[in-house]
């Protein structure tokens, strides 16, 4: 049945118990109104996509949804349907990205796992680097690594940096350099938002050198060094 639709008239349909009524559109082509044998009613909207296959949109029950509601929302769909947009296969590719998605601290495990204790050598540098991850990158555990943006990671640098820790903020740098370039590689992430991370600033060599003082006690420390580094360090300063 098709007729131009008024809230009078669909408040008005009753349920047939021996099939389903449905209802066209005149007004909004495409828009149906249906109702159940048991009297559950709603509302569907079926388009032909530009270039594709016809789609029906299921648009919401009623009378949770009015007519009003339901013609300004196939309206929508009619829109995007004649510019070609499936939003069938958009909802479906959606979902397979959710889904993909990981989180921060999951992505990181991997990494910890499959990289720094498989590729880095045994010691404080490792350590470090896990460490340096862990304890910066926490902030962010319970989100999506592809919800992170460049700017977030990037206040971290800046937050070191204002605290006068210029050689640390460019370690945290480099190591976070490092994980999200390593995402980006294994697919975790569609684009490496790390790569453009400005470091902390140039790293001034240390010039100072000990005091007389100081020289005195390290040259006792020695003493009790043993016999090879003890006197590899008494040679170091004479």
């Amino acid at each position: 049945m098709k007729i131009k639709m008024t809230d009078r008239f669909i408040g008005s349909i009753k349920p047939n118990p021996s099939k389903r009524v449905e209802i066209s559109d005149t007004e909004r082509v495409g828009l149906r109104f249906r109702m159940s044998s048991k009297g559950n009613a709603s509302w569907i909207y079926q388009k032909k996509i530009k270039g594709g296959k016809r789609r029906g949109n299921k648009l919401g029950t009623y009378p949770n949804t009015t007519l009003a509601e339901a013609r300004s929302a196939a309206l929508e769909l009619q829109i995007k349907a004649e510019r070609g947009i499936d939003v069938v296969e958009e909802a479906k590719e959606s979902k397979k990205l959710i889904e993909s998605q990981k989180l921060v601290k999951d992505v990181l495990d991997i990494y910890i796992k499959t990289h720094i204790d498989q590729e880095l050598k045994v010691g404080q540098s490792r350590d470090g680097r896990k460490r340096q991850l862990i304890t910066y990158l926490k902030p962010f555990f319970s989100k999506y690594l592809t919800e992170i943006s460049r700017s977030e990671l990037q206040s971290i640098i800046d937050t070191k940096q204002a605290e006068g820790k210029v050689v640390m903020a460019n370690r945290i740098c480099a190591a976070i350099r490092a994980f999200v370039g390593w995402s980006h590689r294994r697919g975790y992430i569609e684009n490496d938002v790390s790569s453009a991370l400005q470091k902390a600033g140039k790293e001034k060599s240390r010039d100072r050198t000990p005091s007389l003082e100081e020289v005195k006690a390290i040259w006792l420390a020695s003493l009790k060094m043993g016999d090879l580094w003890g006197p590899y360090i008494r040679l170091c300063i004479l």
